[in-house]
C-alpha cells in the first residue's frame, strides 16, 4: 500500500517540528517508510524514548490503515508486482518472467560468474518502456566494491538502440566505504527514491563490507544482526515503493561438503529464511521424526498443499545456519527467529506473519491429522546366550579324543576351551551347564561333532527368552510404560506403581513378549509397588529403545498406540475430561504431541515449576475412543464431553454478517464457532457449504497463541529449505519459507549458468547465458 500523499510527517501524532525536522534530515519523509520502522529504529534516529516512537508507528500505522491483510488484499496487492526483463529469455523464465518488484533478489557465485553483468543488464533494462520488458524506472546503485563502470552500462545501452546519455542520467550511484556508511545510504534513501522515480535498487556487493568490519566468531552475531537489520531496510523499501532489489554477495567454499559444489554463500542464511532451534522436531514425509539439526539434503519433508489444504510432501533442498541472539518461544514449544513466517487466520483467511508481530489471542495454523501408514521396525540385534549339557556319550568322545592328541588338560585347558580344568571336569563328569561358546571351542580344537551329544536346558541364571526381532505393539507399550515409570539397571528393568493391577498387567505384557515374568513386590517405606526383570538381555534392548525411541515414529500405527497407551498409563492424570501428561523431558513432550496427530488428537506444551506437561482437551473423548488405557482408576475418573469443542477462529462479527445473509439464527453463547456446529450448519444449508466446504474437508486445524516470550539464543538456529510446499511441520505448528537466490557459476564456451536456489512460487532450476558486449543475451 502506497502513502497518501496529502499526509505530513506534523499530522501524526507525536511528531512535532523537532522530530519531523530530524526525520526529514536522514531521508524519512514517507510516512510509510516510519510505519514499517521498529520502535528501536525509530527512537535512536528520532532521539527519542522507545515508548514515544512505539506510540508514533502504531499512529502512523492506523492512519493508513496498516495491519494485517487478508489473502484476498494480498493477492490484489501482488497484481501491482512488475516484472524486469533480464535480456534472457531462459533466465526471465527461469524467475517467472523476470525481477520481480516488492522482493529482493540475490545472485551469489565466485569471481567473474557474472553477477555485477547481470547488475548492469537489470540498470538499463528497467528504464525501458513496458511493452520492452522494462517498467519506466530509474537506478540506485551501491557500489561497495568500485565495480560500477560506466562505460559498460553504455556499451549495454548502445547495443539496446538507447539513448546512452540520458540511461546514465538515470542511474544514481553512491560509494559506500564501510558497513556502516552502507546502511545509512539505504536509511537516507526515501526521499531519494521518491522524488526521483527509483524502481531498482543494485547493491554491489551486499557482504563485502561486514565480511571485513567484523573479524573472527566473536563478532559473528553483531555482523549478522546488523546484516539482517539491513536486509530489512532493503525489503521495507521494495514493498513501500514498489521497486526490486537486486543485490549480489560473494562465496566461500564450505569445508563440510565432500562431494559436490561447496560453495556457500557469505553471510550465512540472514539472506534466505528464517530459523528454527536446532532441536526443533520436524516431520517427515515418510512418518519419521528428527530434529532440525539432523535434516540433510534431500530429505522428504511433510507440508501442507495450499491449493487443496491437504497434507503434501516436499523435498529439501539445502539446510543453513545462523546465529540470532534472540528467539521467540510460541506456547512453550516453538520456537524460531523473530522473523520466521507462521499461518496466523484473520477473518475468513489464512496470512503469513513474522513472530515477532504475533500477539496472545491470535490462532496459529496446525496439521488437523497427520496420516502415515507407518512400516515394520526393525529392532537392534540382542542375541540371548544360550546354555547347554553335554551327554555321556559326546563326553566320551571328548575324554577320547583328548587321551588321542595327549593333550594336558591342567596345561591347556582354558587356553583350548576357555574353562579351567575344575570347571571342565564339571562339565564332562557331572552334566553341567555350559555357554554354547565353550561347546563350540571344544568342537573346534578337537575336530568333534556333538550336535547330538547337547542339549539345551534353562538355569536361573541363563533362562530361555525370546528376544523380537521387530517392534510390536506390546514392546511399544512396553516401552511407554518405562518412559514414563521405569529406571533401567545394569542387567534389570524396575518400575514403580502405586497400582498393583497395573503392574500385572504389565507383567502379563513381559511374559507375552519374552516368556520371562518378573516379581512384583511391596517397596519398603512407601505407598507403591515394584515389579522387576532381571535379565541383562531385556535391560540391553531397553538400553537401546529409550535411546532412540524416535525410530518409532517409523512404526505401524498399533505400536504408536501401544507407546501411548504405555506412558499415558504411567503418566497420565486425568481432571474431568481433561487428560494431562507430565514429564521432565520437553522433547518426549513435543515427539509424543506428533505422534498425537497420527491419530488426530490435538494436545498443547505447558511450562510448570519444575517440569513441562502435555494437555489433551478438546480431543480427549478422541483419545480414550483411539488409544485408552490399561489403568482402569485412571478410566473411572473420565467423564467425557458433552461436545467436541475444536474452535474455528472466524470472528463473531463475521459470523453475525454471515448468518444473517443466509438466515441462520444466531448463537450469542460463543465467540467462535466450533467445527461441529458448523458441520451440522453446512449439511443443511448448500449455500454455507459451498463458502465452507474446503475448510471443513481440509488437514488444518487451529491452536491458540496463550503465551509467547522472547528468550535469549546461544545457538546456531537452523533453516530448511522446501521447495514447492515452501512450509513445513515443527513441533506440531505450520511454518513458512521463501526467498529468490540465483547460483551463478561459469559454463562452457564463455556460458554462465544461473540456477534458481529458491523462490517463494517458482520450481527450482537452471539457466544458461552469455555475457556480450551487448550485455546479457541467449546462448
Amino acid at each position: 500500500m502506497l502513502p497518501k500523499k496529502e499526509m505530513e510527517l506534523e499530522d501524526i501524532p507525536g511528531v512535532g517540528e523537532k522530530i519531523a525536522e530530524k526525520l526529514r534530515e536522514i531521508g524519512y519523509t514517507d510516512p510509510m517508510v516510519i510505519a514499517v520502522t521498529s520502535p528501536s529504529e525509530l527512537a535512536a534516529i528520532a532521539e527519542i524514548g522507545e515508548g514515544q516512537a512505539a506510540k508514533i508507528i502504531n499512529s502512523v500505522r492506523q492512519m493508513l490503515e496498516i495491519g494485517y491483510e487478508t489473502a484476498e488484499k494480498i493477492l490484489e496487492k501482488r497484481k501491482t508486482v512488475a516484472k524486469i526483463t533480464t535480456n534472457s529469455k531462459n533466465l526471465d523464465e527461469l524467475l517467472g518472467g523476470g525481477v520481480e518488484t516488492q522482493a529482493i533478489t540475490e545472485a551469489y557465485g565466485a569471481y567473474g560468474s557474472g553477477k555485477t553483468q547481470l547488475g548492469f543488464q537489470l540498470a538499463v533494462d528497467v528504464q525501458l518502456p513496458k511493452d520492452r520488458g522494462g517498467i519506466e524506472g530509474n537506478v540506485l546503485w551501491i557500489d561497495s566494491e568500485h565495480t560500477f563502470r560506466p562505460e559498460r552500462v553504455v556499451q549495454i545501452a548502445k547495443s539496446m538502440k538507447l539513448d546512452t546519455e540520458k540511461v546514465l542520467k538515470n542511474i544514481f550511484t553512491a560509494r559506500a566505504f564501510n558497513a556502516e556508511h552502507q546502511i545509512f545510504l539505504i536509511e537516507k534513501s526515501p526521499e531519494m527514491i521518491e522524488q526521483n522515480n527509483i524502481k531498482l535498487i543494485v547493491v554491489d556487493s551486499l557482504t563485502s563490507h561486514f565480511r571485513a568490519d567484523f573479524v573472527g566468531r566473536s563478532e559473528l552475531a553483531e555482523r549478522q544482526q546488523k546484516l539482517n537489520r539491513h536486509l530489512h531496510q532493503l525489503q521495507r523499501l521494495a514493498d513501500a515503493f514498489n521497486l526490486a532489489v537486486y543485490v549480489t554477495n560473494q562465496v566461500m567454499a564450505d569445508p563440510s561438503v565432500l562431494f559436490g559444489d561447496p560453495t556457500r554463500a557469505v553471510g550465512g542464511h540472514v539472506l534466505g529464511h528464517m530459523c528454527v532451534t536446532p532441536d526443533t522436531l520436524v516431520q517427515l514425509s515418510d512418518g519419521g521424526i528428527t530434529e532440525a539439526r539432523n535434516i540433510h539434503n534431500p530429505l522428504g519433508i511433510a507440508g501442507i498443499d495450499f491449493n487443496n489444504l491437504k497434507l503434501s510432501e516436499g523435498t529439501c533442498n539445502g539446510v543453513y545456519k545462523s546465529n540470532r541472539n534472540r528467539i521467540i518461544e510460541i506456547n512453550n514449544s516453538l520456537r524460531i527467529s523473530p522473523e520466521h513466517t507462521v499461518f496466523r487466520v484473520n477473518g475468513l483467511d489464512v496470512v503469513e506473519t513474522e513472530a515477532k508481530y504475533l500477539k496472545k489471542g491470535d490462532y496459529l495454523i496446525v496439521p488437523k491429522q497427520i496420516g502415515f501408514e507407518g512400516e515394520d521396525v526393525e529392532l537392534s540385534r540382542v542375541e540371548p546366550e544360550r546354555v547347554f549339557v553335554i551327554s555321556k556319550e559326546g563326553s566320551k568322545i571328548i575324554k577320547k579324543e583328548v587321551r588321542k592328541r595327549r593333550i594336558s588338560l591342567k596345561k591347556k585347558s582354558v587356553e583350548l576351551f576357555g574353562v579351567t580344568p575344575r570347571h571342565l571336569r564339571r562339565i564332562l563328569n557331572q552334566s553341567y551347564p555350559t555357554r554354547e561358546v565353550v561347546i563350540k571351542k571344544i568342537t573346534k580344537s578337537l575336530g568333534v561333532s556333538l550336535s547330538k551329544c547337547v542339549k539345551e536346558v534353562e538355569t536361573n541364571k541363563h533362562k530361555k527368552i525370546k528376544i523380537p526381532k521387530k517392534l510390536s505393539p506390546s514392546v511399544a507399550q512396553l516401552l511407554g510404560y518405562f518412559l514414563g515409570d521405569g529406571s533401567l539397571y545394569e542387567n534389570s528393568i524396575r518400575w514403580r506403581d502405586y497400582r498393583h493391577e497395573v503392574l500385572e498387567n504389565y507383567n502379563r505384557i513381559l511374559f507375552q513378549v519374552f516368556g520371562l515374568k518378573g516379581r512384583i513386590s511391596k517397596v519398603k517405606n512407601k505407598n507403591c509397588y515394584q515389579l522387576e526383570i532381571s535379565n541383562k538381555y531385556i535391560a540391553e534392548l531397553f538400553r537401546y529403545l529409550a535411546d532412540d525411541y524416535f525410530v518409532l515414529s517409523k512404526s505401524k500405527k498399533d505400536c504408536i498406540k501401544g507407546f501411548l497407551r504405555g506412558i499415558f498409563d504411567a503418566e497420565c492424570s486425568i481432571e474431568g475430561s481433561k487428560l494431562y501428561l507430565r514429564n521432565t523431558d520437553r522433547k518426549l513432550l513435543e515427539f509424543i504431541k506428533l505422534l498425537l496427530l497420527r491419530f488426530g488428537i490435538h494436545s498443547k506444551i505447558h511450562k510448570q515449576e519444575k517440569a513441562f506437561s502435555l494437555s489433551i482437551i478438546r480431543d480427549s473423548d478422541r483419545f480414550f475412543d483411539m488409544i485408552g488405557l490399561t489403568a482402569l482408576d485412571k478410566v473411572s475418573k473420565f467423564n467425557r464431553p458433552n461436545s467436541k469443542r475444536e474452535i474455528i477462529p472466524i470472528d463473531r462479527k463475521l459470523l453475525n454478517q454471515i448468518f444473517k445473509k443466509y438466515k441462520i439464527k444466531k448463537r450469542t453463547d460463543l465467540k467462535y464457532i466450533t467445527r461441529e456446529y458448523l458441520g451440522k450448519l453446512c449439511t443443511t444449508n448448500p449455500e454455507l457449504r459451498k463458502i465452507f466446504a474446503r475448510l471443513l474437508d481440509s488437514d488444518l486445524s487451529f491452536e491458540k497463541i496463550t503465551s509467547i516470550r522472547i528468550l535469549n539464543n546461544r545457538e546456531e538456529l537452523i533453516d530448511i529449505s522446501v521447495p514447492g510446499t515452501e512450509n513445513f511441520i515443527a513441533n506440531g505448528y505450520l511454518v513458512h519459507n521463501s526467498t529468490y537466490r540465483l547460483y551463478l557459476r561459469r559454463g562452457k564456451e564463455g556460458t554462465r549458468i544461473s540456477r534458481l536456489v529458491d523462490s517463494p512460487g517458482l520450481p527450482e532450476g537452471e539457466a544458461v547465458f552469455k555475457i556480450t558486449e551487448a550485455g546479457i543475451t541467449d546462448p
